[in-house]
């Protein structure tokens, strides 16, 4: 049972905002067995829903990509109020690889999940491609995140009723990607992150390291100009989560994205061009070790 709270459905799945998880299985279903007889809510064609300036082309616009303004957040608990964070101001550029490191419970998967559209700050703005993504109609912050974001958690969320290869297709299938686009699209992402063999293998058939490779495929499969990876290697040993960072950082070269990663791992903070510290509710540079700096190797080849 996948449960409505799960960052799976809120970021994977519900693109746009109205469709609900069994919609998303009914649309595998139909790829399975052939069934044309369901489709999904929001049509493949036709007018793209209001608020969707994000998504037009940009070509030429200054960088940053991204940029938080005065952000704040702060949630209601027991009827009083529980500041997360308050003031912060940063900015990504295209390209960029920056580590968010800090204690738990200090927000960074918070901030992770307003930078990809998952919530909104109490205040302040995020402009992503000088758009400000928090001014956005639900619709259009759904449609953000499925052409603009992809995401890594540290849990996999995998269907486990499903392959590896209709797990890839959802997020394509219910932005209306043909069939056959979706399935060509998918083998060729898990083909890259060196699962192409085991396209055709349930969640539960894979070992931890390959259900993430499945994830950071899923992530991938839609094109995105930003990954964000929430504590990706958490669950995995040692050796499987380097092997994973590893991928992460040759795929983000491959296809020039801009990560976002939150990790408690210095050794991986190091591999990235700059690492911010949150703590005390606010965020601050700091200088790692490692980075581009000589001798580094960075994320390796």
């Amino acid at each position: 049972m996948i449960r409505t709270c799960d960052p799976l459905i809120r970021s994977q799945i519900l693109y746009p905002a109205e469709l609900r998880v069994h919609e998303g299985r009914k649309l595998l279903l139909i790829y399975r067995f052939g069934a044309e007889t369901a489709t999904p809510t929001q049509p493949a064609s036709g007018p793209r829903p209001e608020g969707n300036a994000i998504l037009k082309s940009t070509m030429g616009a200054p960088e940053p990509l991204l940029r938080c303004e005065d952000l704040q957040k702060i949630y209601l608990s027991g009827g009083r109020e529980l500041p997360i964070f308050s003031g912060l101001n940063f900015q990504v550029f295209a390209g960029e690889r920056v580590a968010i490191v800090g204690e738990s419970g200090s927000g960074k998967s918070t901030l992770l999940h307003l930078l990809g559209g998952l919530d909104r700050p109490t205040r302040g703005r995020i402009l992503y491609k000088s758009q400000d993504i928090s001014t956005l109609p639900d619709s259009a912050l759904a449609d953000y995140r499925n052409r603009q974001i992809g995401f890594v958690w540290q849990i996999h969320y995998l269907l486990p009723e499903f392959t590896a290869l209709e797990n890839v297709m959802m997020p394509l299938l219910i932005r209306g990607d043909v069939r056959e686009s979706a399935r060509t699209r998918a083998r060729a992402t898990l083909q890259d992150v060196g699962l192409a063999e085991r396209a055709d293998h349930r969640a539960g058939e894979l070992s931890g390291g390959e259900q993430q490779r499945v994830v950071l495929a899923r992530a991938l499969a839609g094109e995105p100009a930003l990954l964000l990876a929430d504590e990706p290697t958490g669950n995995l040993d040692v050796r499987t989560g380097e092997r994973i960072m590893d991928l992460i950082g040759s795929l983000q070269r491959k296809h020039s994205l801009t990560l976002i990663l939150v990790t408690h791992n210095i050794a991986f903070a190091e591999r990235c061009e700059r690492a911010l510290r949150m703590e005390g509710g606010g965020l601050t540079e700091i200088h790692l070790t490692g980075g581009t700096t000589p001798g580094n190797k960075g994320f390796a080849t």
